[in-house]
């Protein structure tokens, strides 16, 4: 997943109808309400605040809203292109000054996802990387290897423990903890993971 680094806006005019895109960081649910409330005071003068947002490293939350827009043309079809695109952490506000003339239904949707999409061709994005916690313990006469090839394969020791054995605490990258665990419990004859 991708995560929003900076505020960033980006503006389109369809057929006199201006949209003012702007992607805000966020990390909580919570703050979509603040900055919605400060969007709406900022643009008082716009005929629509639609927003969209995503949180967590999962994008487990998300929601969105048309703002008045007819249902469905708006708020889902900016919160599609968030998900389509793997960002999370997001919030995506989309003001509207009406230019007079009626897009329908099929217009507004397109309006509002290349709304979203022109934001981010411009988004300063970097991916979220999530990591794994493991505690391996051996013996002392494995523990250099272990140490070694936890080292070669990019994990991070975060604890060495030395009584009765060695326990390394390391952590690693989620998408290559199944082939680390594999490559110890192959090598490493006595060894305890948890």
């Amino acid at each position: 997943m991708l995560s929003l680094v900076a505020y960033c806006k980006n503006e389109i005019t369809i057929k006199k109808s201006r949209f003012l895109t702007e992607g805000f960081p966020i990390t909580q649910s919570e703050e979509v309400k603040q900055i919605l409330k400060a969007q709406r005071e900022k643009h008082a003068d716009a005929r629509h605040v639609v927003h969209a947002f995503i949180v967590g490293n999962k994008g487990e939350v998300q929601g969105a809203s048309d703002d008045g827009e007819p249902k469905g043309t708006a708020g889902r079809p900016a919160l599609a292109i968030l998900k389509h695109a793997s960002v999370t952490n997001i919030m995506v506000t989309i003001t509207r000054w009406f230019g007079g003339i009626l897009l329908g239904t099929g217009g507004l949707v397109k309006a509002y996802q290349d709304s979203t999409k022109s934001l981010l061709n411009i988004a300063s994005l970097k991916e979220i990387k999530t990591y794994a916690s493991f505690k391996a313990t051996t013996s002392y006469k494995d523990s250099t290897p272990l140490l070694l090839l936890l080292e070669k394969h990019g994990a991070l020791i975060t604890k060495k423990d030395y009584t009765e054995g060695v326990c390394y605490s390391f952590e690693v990258l989620e998408e290559n903890k199944t082939a680390l665990l594999s490559l110890i419990k192959e090598r490493i004859r006595a060894v305890t993971i948890e």
